[in-house]
């Protein structure tokens, strides 16, 4: 089970309902869905839509709707027609915990071999509230989670595989690499980018290496604050959308142990250096307090000889 959500911030109600009706097949009730409309006209839905979004004030880059897409895969085990209705069920418990006061307009489209899908289209505010109904992404993701876990808990007929709790690691794409899978791209820039810097990260071993095959295959790293960056043909991708960023670490944390360890072997080579320079330093100060020594004993014998034959020629002279 498959739900995304992408943000509209322009007033294109009609746009993206001529979209969602494209297809025939499905404008009948059953293939429709409604959530605190009192309309079921084209015409007068994109009119309510329309009046609904006149309560909320003109700010630049804000949200005037969503359009949104459940998706489930296929199963034999039950008929299309119940495929369709549990759908729908799962439609209705997503509304209720993402949009429980705000427009919803559905269309059921089936005109893919392989899966069903509900395209939504969710207001941004609430029914004639002037402020926007917003959810970051943390509030989001729980809902999701929460839904897939009602449909794996209550639904087991329809096979879904648990793809948004579960643990394994998936690059987060956009909608635009979205399309152009679906078009039969096999691998997608991030996913090239997300292998090579593996590659990388597991061959590496210290700093110079790093940069040495960073620059092979054109890649710089960019670090802000505590996100962490790598720049590919002038175009920046977060280590954390590609999954990267704990490979990143567990690098960084080797490295730095390996520095530490050099840093550490240098202390103790300079640590060594200077005892043998002191205790170099010592002998030759040594010696050379042996050579004043004799020379000071000279001396001094000398000086004795001397005073011995100064006081006899003083006698000799009395």
């Amino acid at each position: 089970m498959i739900i995304k959500s992408m943000p509209r911030k322009d007033k294109s109600f009609w746009i993206l309902v001529n979209y969602m009706l494209k297809n025939e097949t499905v404008c009948n009730g059953e293939g429709l869905f409604y959530k605190n409309l009192y309309v079921k006209e084209k015409e007068c839905v994109i009119k309510e839509f329309e009046r609904n979004s006149g309560f909320l004030k003109k700010i630049k880059w804000s949200n005037y709707f969503y359009h949104e897409i459940i998706s489930i895969t296929r199963t034999d085990k039950i008929s299309n027609k119940e495929q369709k209705d549990i759908l729908k069920k799962i439609v209705f418990f997503y509304t209720s915990l993402r949009s429980e006061d705000n427009l919803v307009y559905g269309v059921l489209h089936d005109d893919k071999a392989h899966n069903l899908h509900f395209h939504l289209m969710i207001s941004a505010n609430k029914y004639n509230s002037n402020k926007r109904h917003r959810l970051d992404k943390s509030k989001f993701s729980d809902i999701k989670k929460k839904v897939e876990y009602y449909v794996l808990e209550n639904f087991p007929e329809l096979e879904q595989k648990s793809i948004i709790n579960s643990k394994k690691e998936r690059i987060v794409k956009n909608n635009k690499e979205y399309q152009l899978e679906s078009r039969g791209w096999t691998l997608t820039i991030k996913e090239t980018i997300h292998q090579e810097l593996s590659l990388i990260f597991e061959n590496a071993a210290d700093k110079e290496t790093l940069n040495t095959l960073m620059k092979q295959k054109d890649y710089q790293l960019y670090v802000r604050g505590k996100t962490v960056w790598v720049i590919k043909d002038d175009k920046k991708y977060r280590l954390k959308t590609l999954w990267l960023i704990d490979n990143f670490n567990t690098l960084s944390e080797k490295i730095q142990q390996w520095d530490w360890k050099k840093v550490s072997d240098n202390l103790i080579m300079n640590e060594q250096e200077k005892f043998n320079r002191w205790e170099q330093e010592w002998k030759l100060m040594s010696e050379d307090i042996n050579d004043r020594k004799k020379q000071a004993n000279i001396i001094r014998s000398n000086h004795n000889k001397n005073n011995f034959y100064l006081k006899k020629e003083y006698k000799f002279k009395k």
